[in-house]
């Protein structure tokens, strides 16, 4: 973040400074006399601004074109004093305050909202400016992606986290309606799971294709870790895909064993029904998976 101060008084500017440093700890001050000719011969510290803030400025010429220059780049403005009062409207970008008591006082106040502004504004430009569509489909595709080298990981997780930082939905779908959580699952990305989950994830959003649930992606693949980890963290067990499967029903025509007992003792019901009519249980029982039977027989319930 780079803020330019442009002012004729130290003392105020002085005071603008401290705060900045104190509220904006990574950013860059510059300041600059509100005369043309240090405006104009500091057009490339200008142009390198990413917020601005003016408190006085020697003539109106000199005005428009550092006011015309700013807005065109859709960088912050914050004017301070009567000079200004005129003006401010006629920029989106501009925010006007009639002293500077008010002004620091909005800094200080909003600092957290002014830096979240900036990051998802940066991290949007990263991602245009290289090639990287704001959209589920390329973020999932960063998210499952397989990489040995250690600075290529460390990218792969600099993109996703500028994926975050400029805004995009935790609980959106790639294009074929798949949640991402599902797309972890389905990639066998304990981690990415894991990392879904802490920013918020749906853990019971179901996919358009199968209609399957994260742990129910889980199950299919046959992956014990994933649906355990989803398991402690609240998973519906007894949730029903588009064909009418269970997550007992997948784990029993796989031959699951481990992952029949899994469901099995945190509440998965052996009992319901498949669009078929038939339970896990009774799957198990029909194709003789006798070790099975025997780990659903104590939940199931006699008919």
């Amino acid at each position: 973040m780079n803020w330019i101060i442009i002012s004729d008084n130290n003392d105020e500017t002085e005071a603008l400074k401290a705060v900045l440093n104190k509220k904006f700890k990574e950013s860059i001050v510059y300041s600059i006399s509100g005369e043309e000719e240090d405006i104009r011969s500091s057009f490339d510290i200008i142009s390198e601004a990413t917020h601005a803030v003016v408190l006085s400025i020697k003539n109106s010429e000199a005005f428009q074109f550092l006011a015309g220059f700013l807005c065109g780049r859709a960088v912050p403005v914050y004017l301070s004093g009567s000079q200004f009062e005129d003006y401010f409207e006629m920029f989106p970008n501009f925010v006007f305050f009639k002293d500077n008591e008010k002004l620091l006082a909005h800094l200080k106040k909003n600092s957290d909202k002014i830096n979240r502004d900036y990051t998802k504004k940066a991290s949007f430009n990263y991602l245009f400016e290289n090639g990287l569509p704001f959209d589920a489909d390329h973020f999932a595709e960063y998210l499952v992606k397989e990489e040995k080298d250690k600075e290529k990981q460390l990218r792969n997780k600099q993109i996703l986290e500028c994926y975050l930082s400029a805004g995009i939905d935790i609980n959106s779908r790639d294009s074929d309606g798949t949640p991402l959580l599902n797309v972890a699952c389905r990639a066998g990305k304990l981690d990415a799971v894991k990392w879904l989950i802490e920013l918020g994830a749906d853990i019971n959003a179901s996919s358009e294709d199968r209609g399957y649930t994260a742990v129910m992606d889980a199950v299919w693949k046959g992956n014990k870790d994933i649906a355990q980890f989803l398991i402690s963290k609240g998973a519906d067990l007894n949730t029903i895909s588009k064909e009418g499967q269970s997550n007992l029903v997948l784990a029993v025509g796989g031959d699951k064993t481990e992952l029949v007992k899994l469901l099995a003792e945190n509440g998965a019901d052996p009992d319901v029904p498949d669009a078929m009519g038939m339970s896990a249980y009774a799957y198990a029982q029909l194709f003789k998976k006798e070790e099975i039977v025997a780990i659903l027989e104590k939940y199931h319930k006699e008919q």
